[in-house]
């Protein structure tokens, strides 16, 4: 029944999210379709040992091994991780999958730009990730069209060796 119990609620919230936007937009639904495996273009630096490299948060492996995890070298609030998606594209949505370890992510924000640099930014999205141990965070927006996006860690649990398992993003 544990077990059980987070699936259910999972449902519950999704035909609740479906219900309201049926009575909101009669007859109109729009599936969040995956954007692919952007680049990783700068990031705080990794742990040391090479094997908690950035380039695993986007290699689609989530399932706990410590050698598909990015984790910063105890950074914490000064982690960060830059995609380029290779042109301004339309992004709706974002997924986190975080460390299967004790530094684990409780807030971050989303700041999108056309400029690598980040000196015009689009939009910025406040993020309040499960904060727990392989935790998954997903956060449906309106949809911003950036080049790149910048994940601002902003709060962590209690280590700063935070970073992910996976990270996805959705148009």
């Amino acid at each position: 029944m544990k077990r059980l119990l987070p699936c259910l609620t999972a449902l519950a919230i999704l035909v609740s999210a479906c219900e309201a936007q049926t009575l909101a937009e009669p007859g109109r639904f729009t599936p969040l379709v995956p954007l692919g495996k952007p680049a990783i273009v700068d990031s705080a630096t990794a742990y040391p040992g090479g094997a908690y490299d950035a380039s695993n948060l986007v290699d689609g492996i989530a399932d706990g091994s410590h050698r598909s995890e990015y984790a910063s070298a105890g950074k914490g609030t000064e982690t960060f991780v830059v995609f380029d998606f290779g042109k301004p594209t339309a992004i709706a949505a974002f997924k986190h999958v975080d460390r299967f370890d004790p530094a684990t992510v409780d807030r971050a924000r989303l700041i999108f730009s056309d400029d690598a640099d980040f000196a015009r930014t689009i939009a910025t999205i406040e993020v309040k990730h499960a904060n727990s141990r392989g935790g998954v965070t997903f956060v449906p927006f309106e949809p911003v069209a950036a080049r790149f996006v910048r994940w601002q860690v902003t709060a962590v649990h209690s280590y700063g060796t935070v970073g992910g398992a996976e990270i996805d993003f959705y148009a």
